[in-house]
């Protein structure tokens, strides 16, 4: 057995720490229908593959040369010639074939391989956020908040200024006619609430999703009209009001032409593609004419009137195109 550093390894010690054991569910492998129309033969390689798999640079992908492959399992190339028709016919694993080079992959073990990373990466997120946080003096703002003057440490090692910052952008949208709950004091379950979000996303973004969730409830245009209590919506609703989520589309009230006024959209807009295109030439057109010193003759008259039609027609369709959004 080779020692630690022989081992073929994409992801360093702290990103991934071997699994010394194959998670096996009995009952997942029998209730795979795609798996078990396979053949015993092919079933037993399956199981063979996946052992070596928990090895591989990457959990849950192997790759090599067929050959290599049969070699790994102690196969035929018959034998394997076999298998790799039957993942082909009944679809339980991936295989891709490129440059003589064959891929298998197990899907389940890729995805928890991801979740594995992902979480990871969290906790060294957590604890970067934490050092940076350890050794600050704090006192007590007038809210009662722990923060250093600056940058500050809050709940979950945040910076405590950024969960007020969020906690006074949710107060401002609550304030007065605002849709959203209104708190009568930061509590610990809203730090709480705030550091969380604080590991997945940015201060900006979630000020800007709390904005975004606000104009959704007061907005008559969208059928949301759950409100949400501030810790709730971090927690549970945030990642539907991100800017990149579009939720101004996603939960806009679809009448019975919505379609119909989405496609008529998409239409004008490729027209106004194709004229201004068009309006370019004839300008290029028209240049080259003046060049040349015939911008007075018929042809340059044409020319001219076609852009000037065509620079109408624009406005006409843009406007049309607002009409329609509306």
């Amino acid at each position: 057995m080779g020692s630690r550093k022989d081992w073929p390894r994409k992801y360093t010690t702290a990103e991934r720490k071997k699994q010394p054991a194959l998670m096996f569910y009995r009952k997942d492998w029998q209730a795979d229908c795609q798996l078990q129309q396979a053949s015993f033969q092919t079933r037993g390689m399956w199981l063979e593959f996946l052992l070596h798999m928990m090895d591989s640079p990457t959990p849950g992908r192997i790759s090599g040369t067929q050959e290599s492959l049969g070699r790994l399992i102690g196969a035929t190339p018959k034998e394997l010639e076999s298998f790799f028709a039957e993942v082909s016919l009944h679809k339980f694993a991936n295989v891709t074939k490129r440059n003589g080079k064959i891929t298998l992959e197990n899907r389940r073990m890729l995805r928890e391989e991801k979740a594995r990373r992902d979480n990871a990466e969290r906790q060294r997120r957590h604890r970067r956020k934490r050092e940076r946080n350890e050794h600050v003096t704090l006192y007590a703002n007038e809210n009662g908040i722990e923060v250093q003057e600056g940058e500050g440490a809050g709940e979950g090692g945040a910076p405590a200024f950024q969960i007020q910052a969020i906690f006074d952008c949710w107060q401002s949208e609550a304030c007065g006619d605002g849709p959203l709950i209104f708190n009568k004091k930061l509590t610990s379950v809203h730090k709480a609430a705030a550091a969380g979000a604080l590991n997945d996303w940015d201060i900006a973004v979630i000020c800007e999703a709390i904005r975004n969730y606000a104009a959704v409830l007061k907005g008559d245009n969208y059928y949301w009209d759950h409100s949400w209590p501030f810790e709730h919506f971090l927690e549970r609703g945030l990642s539907r009001f991100v800017t990149e989520a579009n939720p101004f589309k996603t939960f806009r009230i679809r009448g019975k032409g919505f379609d119909r006024v989405e496609a008529q959209v998409k239409q004008y807009e490729k027209e106004i593609a194709a004229m201004e295109g068009e309006l370019e030439a004839a300008k290029t057109k028209g240049r080259s004419l003046k060049v040349q010193g015939r911008e007075n003759t018929q042809e340059g008259y044409d020319i001219k009137r076609r852009c000037n039609w065509l620079v109408d027609e624009l406005e006409r369709l843009k406007g049309k195109v607002k009409e329609a959004q509306k």
